[in-house]
């Protein structure tokens, strides 16, 4: 018991450093590794929104849930079962408010990225782009697999013949050539 009543004391003390780590990722990680990760200018402002849609949605979530635990806190009766059930509601809704506190900084981390393309893309853009940043992903990644590995992965081979590439070594040297379609056959 005096080890519970220690944890709340300590947690109580360091609340604020709770509320400090309420980030899962930082405006770092979201910028270079999550939006920027993507290797044409379309799809980075593509991922960005999708990142920005997914916060959106869970904030809005995270607020309903929180209302909803005021009520069902209200809502508890006044006996012994009543307490623990409202304890147990108000820890969930402190949760959720560190969630909806980490869900909040992502999406105007997310929305400083936004506002820094210098234009938006219509959906007929974004898949007119398409070509360009398959045909960028995959000969990256099996550059990549050359230099960690010594060959290119089977899934990339594969990827790489379904958009029309073929990949020769020539001393040393990856060659990706991009085969058109002519009248149905490739060349």
């Amino acid at each position: 018991m005096n080890d519970l009543i220690e944890i709340e004391n300590i947690a109580g003390e360091i609340r604020q450093a709770f509320e400090t780590i309420a980030m899962s990722k930082s405006p770092y990680v979201l910028e270079n590794l999550i939006v920027k990760e993507r290797d044409t200018e379309p799809e980075q402002w593509a991922q960005c929104v999708l990142e920005m849609k997914a916060r959106y949605f869970a904030i809005k979530q995270q607020l309903l849930l929180i209302q909803k635990t005021d009520l069902k806190a209200e809502a508890c009766p006044d006996t012994a079962m009543g307490r623990i059930n409202r304890e147990l509601i108000l820890l969930q809704k402190e949760e959720v408010e560190l969630k909806l506190l980490s869900q909040t900084r992502e999406f105007f981390a997310l929305y400083r990225i936004y506002k820094s393309f210098g234009r938006r893309y219509s959906r007929a853009e974004l898949d007119e782009a398409q070509e360009e940043y398959w045909l960028k992903r995959l000969t990256r990644q099996a550059t990549q697999d050359i230099f960690a590995s010594g060959r290119i992965s089977v899934g990339n081979q594969d990827a790489l013949r379904q958009i029309g590439v073929s990949v020769k070594a020539d001393n040393g040297r990856l060659e990706f050539n991009k085969q058109l379609e002519l009248d149905g056959n490739a060349t």
